[in-house]
């Protein structure tokens, strides 16, 4: 499992992955996946990566602006989501463990709430 920075080709799959969280009702309450350029837009710090082997991105992970104001500055909340059938197998895990290395080079603190 290769660990790498989101690129715009992978698009098409992470909206996929994105469409089975919200699917289950327990990740987010957006009820669609939104377009490309407003997914984008929400990237903090260009800190957005996805695990891929052999058959495709089977997960990924991004930190989110919480808010344009001064006093979040340095502020992101973390999302983490996993195709459905990799899920329990350490992706999520392996996710994690990049970007919050990654943040914290970066100076950001991650709100995060914790789902099934």
């Amino acid at each position: 499992m290769n660990i790498r920075r989101f690129r715009e080709e992978d698009w098409l799959q992470v909206k996929e992955i994105y469409e089975q969280g919200i699917a289950t009702g327990q990740a987010t309450f957006e009820t669609a996946a939104p377009s490309f350029e407003k997914w984008v837009s929400t990237i903090a710090a260009n800190l957005c990566f996805v695990a891929e082997d052999e058959e495709g991105i089977q997960g990924w992970c991004k930190i989110s602006k919480v808010s344009d104001r001064c006093v979040y500055q340095g502020v992101g909340e973390v999302s983490v989501y996993v195709r459905e059938g990799s899920r329990g197998k350490g992706v999520g895990k392996r996710l994690l463990e990049v970007i919050i290395k990654e943040s914290e080079e970066k100076g950001l603190d991650i709100n995060s709430r914790d789902l099934p």
